[in-house]
């Protein structure tokens, strides 16, 4: 039977044996190859960098653009409220050439608006499900690549 608790000498042990092995040294070709991938990102465009090594107006913009979309597809009520959505109603009624494009559509959008307002936890764990299988994929997929392209 093992016993229940680890050996308190067992830290001591390891840590002297890890202190009696020499320094394995890094290859010769390390270093040229790590400043030449540091100098390839420096000399990247911002767009392929890091979001946060953009300069800050391509992130306001993004942050902007991000919100539009936002509101553009919550009717606007989801960030203003709905005092906002029934001013952009009255003002995309009066923009409307001749209302056949709505009426067209007004079936759908009636079933859409339904099934929000009935079910809008649903549908907000749907978008976060959507959201975490998205970078599920991501990362799986990230992970795959680079296991294929590994270089040993």
């Amino acid at each position: 039977m093992m016993p229940s608790e680890p050996d308190p000498n067992l830290e001591a042990l390891i840590d002297a044996e890890l202190k009696k092995l020499q320094p394995i040294p890094a290859p010769a070709r390390l270093v040229p190859q790590v400043l030449s991938i540091l100098e390839a990102r420096a000399q990247a465009p911002w767009w392929q960098r890091a979001w946060w090594d953009w300069p800050l107006s391509a992130r306001a913009a993004f942050i902007v653009l991000s919100l539009a979309l936002v509101v553009a597809f919550s009717g606007g009520g989801f960030v203003f409220g709905n005092e906002f959505t029934v001013y952009s109603h009255r003002a995309t009624d009066s923009l409307t050439l001749g209302g056949r494009f709505e009426e067209s559509f007004a079936p759908l959008t009636n079933a859409a608006g339904l099934l929000w307002e009935k079910g809008r936890s649903f549908a907000l764990c749907a978008l976060a499900m959507a959201g975490v299988m998205y970078l599920a994929c991501l990362g799986l997929g990230t992970a795959c690549v680079r296991s294929a392209l590994k270089q040993n």
